[in-house]
């Protein structure tokens, strides 16, 4: 049963982005941003034990190199925390060394009141520079609550390096101003809890109510695909598999290989996937928020959310870490591969839509679909480009077409995609011998034995005479009976895949 969703009034929580995400993207950058709530003599924030909303609007930003704040500082970008005036709002730590976790207590007020929407609170990384459009995001969400009800939301994208503090949805005061900006937000998530107990879940949409959410389920037992991933009194481990690249990328994780969408993410939670089920079956690539981000943007900001808890919800949060794929190692996307027969061979035409570190393409050729060879090369051009191949020379019959795709580094890999094309009628194809009497006479050559169709078609398309022929090697001669009525005539012949078309006039 789908319970109303109720607003977050008060929480505590604690988000951990986990040092070792269990996913390596391939050709995963060697160095990963991870940020750790832990005050070390280096970097060792303001010292004070709580920062809390007041009787106006406070804000603390924490960046490297900058005056200390509550947050120690990122090691790029900055860590923020915004709270509205009079909202109940904290923020605290809990443990010590490597174990600290921050406490975050969201605003008891309704955010949605506001000229600015400030009614709510914000913890937020964003300006990270160590991070491109293929980015992963790790990190534990713990939520402890008895009767509270409320809400939180978390969400991930781009802020521009070097833009105004403020000026979107991570850095800025307010909140729902910011989702329709167009260059924000690559996705999010949504926990609605229902008096401290099952929190239902949705995912960012966009052009929908409740804040542009789609909510996918609520699930009392958190057994099923769709259940929610939050769990109470769990350190529920986050993976977040962002894709804003123009093409697919993989990533690995526990020796499986997972392909992520172009413009979307993967979910892990507790080490199961989730999905959006549609009909019974199950989407693994959540969509990017519809015109809310700037497509190959990094994704460099992360913020956690919330408004209106009620009472004791609690979650807690530690260790952030974000790994991703540098921009020059981003494979090559193919766009497009055809073929199609001509005169004395074969035309391959086919097209990228992003090139990163690519010398060039390798053509193969087989005639049964499983042993190619190369037969040519096609040197790349280094940027979305369309490019063309002649095989002069090809296989009576079929021919089956394949792209090798190799890196300036030697590093190669194969275009899933297979064009097969026919070449069974010979160049000469077809020819009208005589007509006379209503009966046609023509030619049809062959390179090899095959069946063919021959049909017969008038100027508007309608088919008034088909027969089929067992072609011999060589020139095949037939005739066939034509209808009574004057005028112009298709005659088409179909042999494997292949056809060839002749027109004449009775």
């Amino acid at each position: 049963m789908k319970r109303k969703l109720l607003l977050l009034t008060v929480f505590t929580f604690g988000l951990k982005i986990m040092v070792h995400a269990q996913g390596v993207w391939e050709n995963q950058n060697a160095t990963k941003f991870i940020y750790s709530f832990e005050r070390t003599a280096g970097n060792p924030g303001n010292g004070l034990p709580t920062f809390a909303s007041g009787a106006s609007a406070v804000q603390s930003i924490a960046s490297n190199g900058g005056p200390a704040a509550f947050l120690p500082f990122p090691s790029s970008g900055f860590a923020k925390i915004n709270f509205p005036a009079n909202s109940a709002a904290s923020t605290t730590f809990d443990g010590t060394g490597a174990n600290t976790k921050l406490v975050y207590k969201t605003a008891a007020t309704n955010g949605s009141t506001g000229p600015l929407y400030d009614g709510y609170s914000k913890v937020a990384l964003y300006e990270n520079t160590e991070t491109s459009a293929v980015t992963s995001i790790s990190f534990t969400l713990k939520p402890n609550a008895t009767t509270a009800s409320g809400r939180l939301f978390l969400v991930f994208g781009n802020t521009p390096t070097g833009t105004p503090d403020g000026n979107n949805i991570y850095s800025g005061a307010d909140f729902l101003e910011y989702w329709t900006n167009g260059q924000s937000v690559f996705g999010g998530l949504k926990f609605d809890f229902y008096t401290g107990a099952f929190p239902g879940w949705g995912y960012r949409k966009s052009g929908l109510g409740d804040y542009g959410f789609q909510e996918i389920v609520y699930d009392e037992n958190f057994t099923s695909q769709t259940g929610t991933p939050l769990t109470k009194d769990v350190e529920n481990a986050f993976e977040i598999y962002c894709n804003n690249f123009s093409g697919p990328v993989n990533y690995v994780r526990n020796s499986t290989s997972y392909t992520v969408a172009a413009g979307a993410y993967h979910l892990w939670v507790n080490g199961n996937q989730k999905a959006i089920i549609s009909g019974g079956v199950p989407n693994y690539n959540f969509p990017a928020a519809s015109g809310e981000n700037t497509a190959n943007a990094a994704i460099n900001s992360i913020s956690l959310i919330g408004d209106l808890n009620s009472n004791d919800l609690n979650i807690t949060v530690s260790n952030i870490e974000m790994a991703y794929v540098a921009t020059t190692t981003l494979p090559v996307t193919f766009s497009a591969f055809s073929g199609e027969r001509q005169a004395k061979g074969v035309r391959l035409n086919f097209a990228t839509s992003s090139e990163q570190n690519n010398s060039h393409f390798e053509i193969l050729r087989s005639s049964d679909n499983s042993n190619f060879e190369s037969i040519g090369k096609v040197d790349g051009k280094g940027t979305a480009a369309q490019y063309s191949f002649y095989d002069a020379e090809p296989h009576e019959g079929y021919n089956y077409y394949q792209l090798r795709q190799v890196d300036k580094n030697g590093k190669s890999s194969l275009f899933d995609k297979v064009v097969a094309v026919s070449t069974s009628l010979a160049k000469s194809d077809i020819a009208i011998i005589s007509l006379a009497n209503n009966q046609l006479t023509y030619s049809v050559s062959a390179n090899k034995t095959s069946n063919a169709v021959m049909k017969i078609t008038d100027v508007t398309g309608r088919t008034v005479a088909t027969h089929q022929l067992s072609l011999q090697k060589g020139v095949n001669v037939n005739s066939v009976a034509l209808p009574q009525t004057s005028g112009v005539y298709v005659l088409t012949a179909f042999s494997d895949g292949a056809a060839k078309s002749i027109k004449f006039i009775k």
